[in-house]
């Protein structure tokens, strides 16, 4: 046969072959949520990446969900962007969508938005619950245009709850959403404790160096010299980490990944970062934390859920890490005490459950 001929062919039988195995998946998905005898809910854009701040956030979702009575199904960024018949009215009906939290909402990690974009317009009649966020647009045209994009799709949602993890992306939600239910929780992983994770305590020592390297990064490399040179001079030894995985992250490993981080923290007699999540963590195990702010306002905001906390120090300059290192560096048996943020946890909870009741 003609080869001009079986060209277009084969590629009619490819499209159709993979058309043929995304239904099969969405067909499955739907089965599943049947033979579920509970509520479900879908825990829609976790990470399909290394970051292990997020893969905590993530597990926390599912232990939240799991506490309420519900049977959290975790679809990730990529099944969905490979597969967008996975979230159609038809295999989802009416399933309580819970987005992935974080920190990617606004136009510095737009891809993330715009899938939440596109789910929020495919499933009207479908609760949706965004876990605690931050929104953040640049200050420039290109932050203004997304900004007045999103409220189209945002502003007016009436089965739409939109979750915030500090005061100044709550202040913006509202005023950008003026007609969207806003709530403001503290990040979902200030819910868990080590146990959530499966975290064990250890035997300490040194500090712990959990420094940014990507866009989100506002520390200098001369600044990272002059930690380094003030933990000489007192005799500290430290030793760098990140919060990145040593593996690839998947949801069958998730949770082992995240618990292997957190023990490394246990391990430390002091954190210093600029990560949020080095600080939640660090938090978490009791560890004594001198923490920096990032380029926005992410950090700084939630570090005042949890500034009563004697043994986390934020820090507005370098110049301070000599002064607290000698003071946090001896201090023993530091315990996370999350008791005050509960009453905000438990406004989410009712919000969740009542979306499912009704």
């Amino acid at each position: 046969m003609n080869q001009d001929i079986l060209q277009p062919l084969r590629r009619i039988h490819g499209h159709f072959h993979e058309w043929t195995i995304k239904k099969k998946a969405a067909q499955q998905l739907r089965r599943t949520i049947r033979n579920v005898s509970g509520p479900v809910a879908l825990i829609v854009g976790t990470p399909d990446h290394e970051n292990i701040g997020d893969s905590a956030i993530a597990c926390a979702e599912t232990a939240f969900l799991r506490k309420l009575g519900f049977e959290p199904i975790e679809i990730t960024n990529n099944e969905y962007r490979l597969n967008p018949m996975l979230l159609s009215h038809g295999v989802v009906a009416h399933s309580l969508i819970c987005m992935h939290g974080g920190g990617n909402m606004g136009n510095q990690w737009h891809r993330e938005e715009l899938i939440r974009h596109e789910i929020i317009r495919k499933l009207p009649r479908n609760p949706v619950v965004i876990f605690p966020q931050t929104l953040y647009y640049t200050p420039d045209e290109d932050g203004a245009q997304k900004a007045k994009l999103s409220a189209v799709v945002y502003n007016g949602r009436k089965k739409l709850t939109m979750v915030d993890r500090e005061q100044k992306t709550f202040g913006e939600m509202q005023r950008l959403y003026p007609d969207t239910h806003v709530m403001l929780v503290p990040d979902i992983v200030l819910s868990a404790d080590m146990d959530t994770f499966g975290a064990k305590s250890h035997s300490r020592s040194g500090v712990l160096l959990c420094m940014r390297t990507d866009v989100e990064r506002s520390m200098t490399d001369e600044d990272r010299r002059s930690i380094e040179q003030q933990l000489k001079q007192k005799g500290l030894p430290f030793r760098y980490t990140d919060m990145m995985g040593s593996h690839t992250v998947t949801k069958e490993n998730r949770l082992v990944s995240v618990c292997e981080k957190m023990e490394e923290f246990t391990r430390a007699r002091l954190v210093i970062t600029d990560r949020l999540h080095g600080m939640v963590f660090a938090a978490i195990t009791g560890t004594p934390c001198i923490v920096f702010s990032n380029y926005n306002h992410k950090v700084r905001g939630t570090y005042e859920w949890i500034q009563d906390l004697g043994y986390i120090h934020f820090a507005d300059s370098v110049s301070e890490v000599s002064d607290n290192c000698s003071r946090l560096y001896g201090l023993q048996n530091c315990r996370f005490d999350n008791r005050a943020l509960q009453p905000y946890y438990e406004k989410l909870a009712e919000v969740m459950k009542n979306y499912v009741q009704n």
